[in-house]
């Protein structure tokens, strides 16, 4: 299934995009 593959890629996004959409969902 590609699905594991995207939740063990999407964490590291995740964690990349957090930082970037925090400052911007606070606007």
């Amino acid at each position: 299934h590609e699905s594991l593959s995207l939740d063990r890629f999407k964490m590291p996004i995740v964690q990349a995009m957090l930082p970037f959409r925090m400052p911007r969902a606070r606007r």
